[in-house]
């Protein structure tokens, strides 16, 4: 059995609280952004936001039900930009290969995603205010060796050199 459970949203570390799945107050570890990344060589020419709008792309989110989802679903609806979406992928990392693959033209996932898969992103200052909280809980309720080192300041070091925001 784990020890600690990390959600990359406060809805999912909810629903576990819920459920009676953790045994402690989650806390806040960590945060990721959402960028526009698109595939590599840019074959739809894909050049802002708006262009997730056209039909004539290949376009991707990941499905509502997963944090990334949710979150693409926020900025869609503050920024009023109606997807094109061709797919609504399970998780972030499925999308994020499908751009990689260039099975797609673009697609909006976490800015650690497109930074790992050496994705290209498209600067636009809109989806900075569009974060998810990753938060962490002791399942057995003792203090956790790895949210620990995560709140450490080698693991912050650690969580920021990878692309991820810091609380």
């Amino acid at each position: 059995s784990a020890d600690v459970l990390i959600t990359a949203d406060r809805e999912t570390m909810q629903s576990a609280i819920d459920q009676s799945l953790v045994a402690d107050e989650p806390i806040v570890i960590a945060g990721n952004r959402l960028v526009l990344a698109i595939a590599p060589g840019n074959p739809g020419e894909v050049e802002r936001l708006e262009d997730l709008t056209s039909a004539d792309l290949l376009l991707g989110v990941c499905a509502s039900e997963v944090p990334c989802g949710r979150l693409a679903a926020e900025a869609q609806a503050t920024l009023g930009i109606d997807i094109a979406a061709d797919t609504e992928e399970p998780n972030v990392r499925s999308l994020a290969l499908k751009i990689t693959n260039g099975e797609l033209d673009a697609g909006l996932i976490y800015a650690t995603d497109a930074a790992d898969l050496g994705l290209a992103t498209i600067d636009d200052s809109r989806l900075e205010g569009f974060v998810t909280e990753y938060l962490a809980a002791s399942v057995r309720g003792e203090p956790s060796d790895i949210t620990m080192f995560l709140t450490s300041d080698p693991g912050r070091r650690l969580l920021a050199d990878r692309g991820f925001t810091l609380p």
